[in-house]
C-alpha cells in the first residue's frame, strides 16, 4: 500500500495563526503517512491539536485551530484544496505550507 499525504489546514481562531518553521508548524501542514490515524498522531507530535475550543486553547466563536483526518481524507500527492502544492501560484495565503515526509522525523 502506498502512502498517503493527509492536510491540516490551520483556522486562524482568535484571529491570528501559529507558526513554528523549526517545528514544521505553519498555515498548512501535510504529513505523509499510512493512513489517517497515524497522520493524526504524527500531527498530534509535532505540536498540533484537535479539542482546542474545548480545552480553552482556542476561541469558542471562531472554532479549533486545527481538525483531525478522517478516512476520506489523504491524497497521492502533497496537496492543498486538491491542488498539487508543487503547481501553486505563490501568495499570501499558502506562503507557508509544511510537509513532514514519512522518512524523516
Amino acid at each position: 500500500m502506498d502512502n498517503l499525504y493527509f492536510e491540516f489546514r490551520q483556522n486562524n481562531s482568535g484571529g491570528s495563526f501559529e507558526v513554528d518553521l523549526e517545528k514544521g508548524i505553519s498555515h498548512y501542514v501535510i504529513i505523509e503517512a499510512k493512513n489517517y490515524i497515524e497522520a493524526n498522531q504524527k500531527a498530534f507530535d509535532i505540536g498540533l491539536y484537535f479539542d482546542g475550543c474545548e480545552s480553552g486553547n482556542d476561541c469558542p466563536c471562531c472554532g479549533d485551530r486545527w481538525y483531525a483526518s478522517d478516512e476520506s481524507d489523504g491524497s497521492a500527492i502533497p496537496s492543498l484544496y486538491g491542488e498539487s502544492v508543487y503547481e501553486l501560484k505563490p501568495s499570501y495565503f499558502n506562503e507557508y505550507i509544511s510537509i513532514h515526509r514519512i522518512n524523516k522525523p
